[in-house]
């Protein structure tokens, strides 16, 4: 049984909109709601955990005494369903960027400034994403809505309790995407609001150059990429961009664990960054002036890359094989075959997916 055929029959005009290795994603009109949604379904007993959790999470955000909505997808069913109803949102900056091939810096400052406002909202309710990239930022349906949304929540966390910061931890494992998350994520330390700040700010760097540091070159293991982006710092890393990037990467690293980030400080950086360059900030994004950026517009050249990624190593980015266990090279056991990261496509023939994906011994299919 496919996981179309899974969803109940209250939904039709069912299309698939986006497919990972542990879910897929329907967009459906709900006859019981009037409107079209969107649906995920799980497609594995690792899907299902991961998808059970993020249903949790929606739910108590549902219920949070604070604005998050307004940057998180609203979740529109019951936690306990074996799927998930959520609002229908537009593409991921990721696969937008496929199709551009580049984003002006005027829309990455956009793009910073209400992402801030979204984990901002999150973290408002005591919730770290836990997973910033570009795969998990995604735009409105429509044009003239300028929000930047937060998605795939399966690996949020709490970062406190009844008005109590967690105590800070290091683990013997990593859960994330390695080449957007933080330094301090890499090293085991327990997840807080400085880790998605900072993720931000690699993600912002890869969105307007289409590279970083430690993504491009020859195949690594985990343990030399933990070693890479330990020794680098935010000059090398904002070697190619504005300062104004570069304060903002030593800001968010220079807070401490339990530290609240001071996201109006934060914007107040880009929004500087704008005046400066001189430009309006009318939050008419790239993609709104591009007729080549529709939703579900993508080129064959685009298909037939997404086609390789899922042949060559099983996972498309969105769901990146990083959101299973791997050891901490601290770790007292090591496997004895590290995991390696391989460059998905050649760069030349495209040069947006500058990217390398966390494979095992074995393909993960």
């Amino acid at each position: 049984m496919t996981s179309q055929q899974c969803l109940p029959l209250v939904f039709s005009a069912v299309h698939e909109v986006g497919d990972g290795t542990f879910s897929t994603v329907f967009s459906a009109f709900d006859a019981s709601r009037g409107t079209t949604v969107a649906v995920k379904v799980a497609k594995n007993k690792a899907g299902a955990a991961l998808m059970a959790k993020e249903a949790k999470t929606m739910h108590r955000l549902r219920h949070c005494q604070c604005k998050a909505y307004p940057g998180i997808p609203k979740l529109l069913n019951s936690a306990v369903d074996p799927y998930i109803v959520m609002d229908l949102v537009g593409r991921s900056l990721f696969d937008i960027r496929l199709s551009l091939r580049q984003f002006s810096i005027k829309t990455v400052l956009m793009i910073a400034i209400k992402t801030l406002t979204a984990l901002e909202e999150l973290h408002g309710c005591g919730y770290v994403h836990h997973d910033i990239k570009p795969d998990n930022l995604a735009t409105a349906l429509s044009p003239s809505d300028p929000r930047i949304f937060l998605i795939d929540l399966g690996l949020s966390l709490p970062y406190c309790w009844d008005g109590q910061h967690c105590s800070y931890a290091e683990t013997s494992g990593f859960q994330g995407t390695p080449f957007f998350c933080s330094v301090n994520m890499l090293k085991g330390v327990r997840a807080s609001r400085r880790d998605d700040v900072e993720a931000l700010g690699y993600v912002l760097i890869y969105l307007l150059t289409g590279k970083l540091p430690w993504i491009s070159g020859p195949r690594r293991s985990f343990r030399d990429l933990y070693k890479t982006r330990e020794k680098m710092t935010a000059v090398k890393v904002c070697a190619e961009v504005d300062g104004e990037f570069r304060t903002y990467l030593e800001t968010c690293q220079g807070l401490s664990f339990e530290e609240k980030p001071n996201y109006n400080l934060l914007r107040q950086l880009f929004t500087g960054l704008a005046r400066r360059k001189e430009l309006v900030l009318d939050w008419k994004y790239d993609w709104c002036e591009s007729t080549h950026c529709e939703k579900g517009d993508i080129s064959s050249s685009e298909q037939t890359a997404k086609r390789i990624c899922h042949k060559r190593v099983g996972v498309f980015m969105r769901d990146l094989a990083m959101k299973t266990h791997v050891p901490h090279p601290s770790a007292t056991t090591q496997r004895k075959e590290e995991e390696t990261l391989t460059p998905l496509l050649d760069q030349k023939l495209f040069p947006c997916l500058n990217r390398h994906l966390l494979v095992g011994a074995e393909d993960r299919t």
